[in-house]
Order: structure tokens, then C-alpha cells, then sequence
């Protein structure tokens, strides 16, 4: 089976999960060495820079549909709209109120 493809689809099933690496890694019974290299070597990041880069693209996509910025933050797990702001701030450059 190829741990990668079953992680990645994992990933974007479960985008509001607060500790989403050991998670993962509990779905897939492997340790989080062996997670890093299949990451490492499939794709050159880690995967929790993978999650957060899925995290962001269906963040901005839900903005793009018209969802309201904290209801977009509680779908994606934050327990505070702030939180996510910032999150968006450093993933996009600008916060999720500024665009949509």
C-alpha cells in the first residue's frame, strides 16, 4: 500500500484535528520517523508541511465560497477566530477578512 497516497488523503479528510501528526500516524500504525522519510521522500517536507499547506488551500477555498472567516476557523478546528487569522496572515500574507 503506498503510505504516502492513504496520508495524504487522510490529511485532507481530517483538517481540523488538533494534533494531526501523531493522529496520523496512529491511523497508519507507523512512527513518526518512518512518517518524516516517506514525506522526505516522496515529497522533500515534512508532513506537517504538507497538512498545513492542505489546511491553507481549503481554508482559502471555503473563504472563496462565501463561508464567514469564524465558521471557516471552527470548521477548520481553531478554537478562536484570531487564531486562524493568523494562520491565514502567515500562509497568504493578508488576513481572511481582507479579501472576501
Amino acid at each position: 500500500w503506498d503510505r504516502h497516497a492513504l496520508a495524504v488523503k487522510w490529511m485532507r479528510h481530517n483538517l481540523s484535528i488538533p494534533q494531526p501528526i501523531s493522529s496520523l500516524c496512529d491511523y497508519l500504525q507507523i512512527s513518526e520517523p518512518t512518517l518524516q522519510r516517506v514525506f522526505a521522500k516522496k515529497e522533500g517536507r515534512s508532513p506537517l508541511s504538507v497538512y498545513l499547506h492542505l489546511k491553507a488551500e481549503r481554508s482559502r477555498k471555503m473563504l472563496e465560497e462565501g463561508l464567514p472567516v469564524k465558521e471557516v476557523a471552527y470548521l477548520l478546528g481553531y478554537r478562536h477566530a484570531n487564531d486562524f487569522s493568523r494562520f491565514y496572515r502567515k500562509q497568504f500574507g493578508v488576513t481572511p477578512g481582507s479579501i472576501y
